[in-house]
């Protein structure tokens, strides 16, 4: 791995782990040279538990060691139940120094779970979770390891799973830049995914118009070179914080409005 003395101690932990993580991958899928890439697909709560610290938190540092190139991420869809549904991120991570990651087409495309199957068989993120107060850092990172080399796979098998489809704002963190790749047809129906998602959490379904012109907004400014897709994504995920910090936090849609004016 690179020289990592110029990364926050942060973003260092969280590639550490990934970084252990692919290698660990990359011995047990039985490559003949290494790659300089890997890619993984992993829980973001469960990289949170593992670094003891807030899933908002692993996404900032993310972003961190996305902008060094160290590693690309995305949100992963799949259809479960007849519905979109992400069932976990995709990391891409750099094992040769001097190679910028980034994720394919292929690697978005790819299927890495039956999410109807293991939500059957309790292979999830969130039952991973019960009571993992107790669980040792080594013990974590024999989970990550097992999901990484088959998703959905933990040792010991789980037993429950109460997630859904897009319903946090972290979700609509992850599927913001989607639409950077989406085909113009596509896009409406996108937006009107993560508008929605965005009404439901804030307590605000009434307003769902409003969220989706806000997000035709950031857009717009994302086509014009002005980042309009990375600064909504920034607000939502500091509006989840304060929403985690201050559960009874009154009309959180007025203040992401209000930041985002400012």
């Amino acid at each position: 791995m690179t020289d990592l003395s110029a990364l926050a101690r942060g973003p260092r932990r969280l590639l550490e782990l990934l970084h252990g993580v692919g290698v660990a991958t990359v011995a047990a899928r039985g490559y003949r040279v290494t790659p300089s890439q890997v890619t993984l697909h992993q829980p973001q709560e469960l990289l949170a538990a593992a670094l003891g610290c807030h899933v908002v938190t692993v996404w900032r540092w993310t972003q961190a060691l996305r902008e060094a190139g160290l590693v690309d991420a995305r949100a992963h869809f799949t259809t479960s139940k007849g519905m979109t549904r992400s069932d976990g991120t995709l990391y891409a991570v750099t094992l040769q120094a001097g190679h910028r990651a980034h994720l394919t087409h292929a690697d978005l495309s790819h299927q890495y779970r039956d999410l109807d199957a293991d939500r059957a068989a309790g292979r999830t993120a969130w039952s991973a979770l019960q009571g993992s107060d107790q669980k040792p850092p080594e013990e974590w990172i024999s989970t990550l390891r097992a999901w990484a080399v088959t998703p959905g796979q933990t040792s010991p098998p789980l037993v429950s799973d109460p997630c859904s489809g897009p319903s946090t704002l972290q979700d609509v963190v992850y599927m913001l830049p989607l639409m950077r790749d989406a085909h113009p047809s596509k896009r409406p129906a996108l937006v009107g995914v993560m508008a929605s998602t965005v009404a439901h959490a804030l307590g605000d379904q009434h307003s769902r118009r409003w969220y989706c012109r806000l997000i035709w907004q950031a857009w717009e400014a994302e086509v014009e070179g002005r980042h309009g897709l990375q600064a909504l994504a920034a607000q939502l995920a500091r509006l989840q914080a304060d929403l985690a910090e201050w559960p009874d936090l009154r009309s959180p849609g007025a203040l992401l409005a209000k930041r985002l004016s400012s």
